[in-house]
């Protein structure tokens, strides 16, 4: 496997992964009264 295709595989777990944890209900699922992601920011809230 090349090297930008590894990269571009790895990406896509990444964020797989990320929508399955925002998506979790033991993450508390999306706070969208804040912005959605900003939940994971709590100096932005």
């Amino acid at each position: 496997m090349a090297p930008i295709e590894l990269k571009l595989t790895v990406a896509a777990l990444v964020l797989a992964v990320a929508s399955m944890v925002e998506a979790s209900p033991m993450a508390g699922g999306i706070d969208y009264s804040h912005g959605g992601r900003d939940r994971f920011h709590p100096w932005r809230a």
